[in-house]
């Protein structure tokens, strides 16, 4: 029998490996997570990710691992830069009607991967004042998580997968065809039992992320479906996209065969988004370590967060390359701007303050400063790059905004250097 496999892969932004279902499923420590060898791992530049390469490798490799692990089809898109570089179906969504995969029509579930909405909500509670990631989850319950070891559970604990319950997948399935909602599902079944200290061993649980999902529910006043709708899916558009079971009819006809069953937007602000990506535990010295609600994969170099995700016929990976995108050459830009100014600000100071002599000495420092100002030419550039791409993806007013203000406060910099000859061809002063 043939399994569904659906790969995405999200590049410079992130990288995901798609395929089917989903349920609502110590701080301070370091961002930079250590090889195997307990040292930093080097990083290795690969050439420059365009269409064509990539396309080149996928279409001869994708078909043939299709064909070797007698898979249906799959689907693999690449997002470079908050853009779309690549998305491509492989295979079969129904393999009897020939029914090809279709990037933009094929409906898969996502498994463990639609965990990170169920985090990602949970943040966006933390964020309002809501919910605290380091209080009793009891307080937030209408049914008693009893403790063990001595503590409590917290969202913390439940993000990093660090609450120390067993995982036992026989509490995930059950008889008869009708499904229990999320808060008849919890009060059924036991807890699983408690077989390591809150935060102290990570020990993945469905069961945790469940109990997250029942949270939100309850603080936020929403069925869990319609809050991920209302807070995530609608305002990201991403129309084609449920957590309702069973889907909506106008996405049934479009749902991968199960052989076996098988844009852009701001949902969370910039810095709550850091501390969900941030380090949050760390097992054990030269593992990998685990965010709020993602794994660190950091791989020859790259600092990477992700995520997979199985159920029966499908398989997903998304992950994130944190630090492969433009944002980061247009804050160096900015950082030039400002490193600049403050270099004929010293100067200037110094020169009046009778440290330096105006007609002896100054030549190497405006040489210097002047060799920094021309930086922000190719900076500027950057900056006007990034603009376009945070505006046309139509991202939150205040980052598109200041996406614009960069780019013409360098602009407005190098114009009065130029035209009051501060950097010019020969040294006027």
């Amino acid at each position: 029998m043939r399994t569904v496999r659906t790969f995405v892969a999200v590049a410079g932004a992130f990288v995901v490996f798609s395929t089917a279902e989903a349920a609502p499923g110590q701080p301070g420590l370091t961002d930079q997570a250590p090889s195997v060898s307990g040292r930093p791992a080097k990083r290795v530049l690969a050439s420059n990710l365009d269409r064509p390469n990539l396309e080149a490798w996928l279409d001869g490799f994708i078909p043939y691992a299709l064909q070797q692990g007698d898979i249906a089809g799959a689907v693999v898109m690449v997002v470079k830069d908050g853009a779309v570089l690549l998305e491509k179906g492989y295979g079969y969504a129904d393999v009897a009607n020939k029914v090809p995969m279709d990037p933009q029509r094929t409906i898969m579930g996502v498994g463990s991967v639609s965990k990170l909405f169920t985090w990602t909500a949970v943040m966006q509670l933390v964020e309002q004042g809501r919910l605290d990631l380091d209080r009793n989850v009891n307080d937030y319950l209408d049914f008693k998580i009893p403790d063990a070891f001595g503590k409590a559970i917290t969202l913390r604990n439940l993000m990093t997968h660090t609450a120390g319950f067993e995982e036992l997948l026989k509490q995930y399935t059950t008889a008869g065809s009708v499904p229990r909602s999320l808060a008849e599902y919890l009060k059924a079944i036991p807890a699983p039992r408690r077989i390591y200290a809150p935060g102290s061993v990570p020990a993945y649980s469905n069961y945790g992320a469940n109990l997250a999902g029942y949270i939100v529910q309850r603080i936020s006043g929403e069925p869990f479906s319609s809050d991920i709708e209302d807070h995530i899916v609608n305002p990201l558009d991403m129309r084609r996209s449920t957590f309702r079971r069973p889907p909506p009819p106008l996405l049934l006809n479009d749902l991968a065969k199960n052989y076996g069953l098988a844009s852009s937007g701001e949902v969370l602000m910039p810095e709550t988004s850091r501390l969900m990506h941030a380090t949050a535990f760390v097992p054990m010295a030269g593992a990998q370590a685990v965010a709020l609600g993602f794994f660190r994969n950091d791989t020859n170099g790259h600092r990477i967060i992700a995520h997979d995700g199985d159920l029966s016929g499908f398989h997903t990976d998304l992950e994130l390359l944190l630090n492969d995108g433009v944002m980061q050459l247009t804050r160096i830009a900015a950082a030039i701007g400002v490193l600049y100014l403050l270099g004929w600000t010293i100067l200037g100071i110094a020169i009046s303050a009778g440290a330096i002599s105006f007609d002896v000495g100054t030549d190497p420092w405006m040489r210097v400063i002047q060799l920094i100002g021309l930086l922000t030419v190719p900076g500027l550039a950057v900056a006007v790059w990034n603009a376009w791409l945070t505006c046309t993806k139509h991202r939150a007013w205040w980052l598109m905004a200041w996406s614009i203000v960069i780019p013409l406060a360098l602009f407005a910099l190098l114009w009065f250097s130029f035209a009051f000859h501060v950097i010019g061809i020969s040294l006027n002063y």
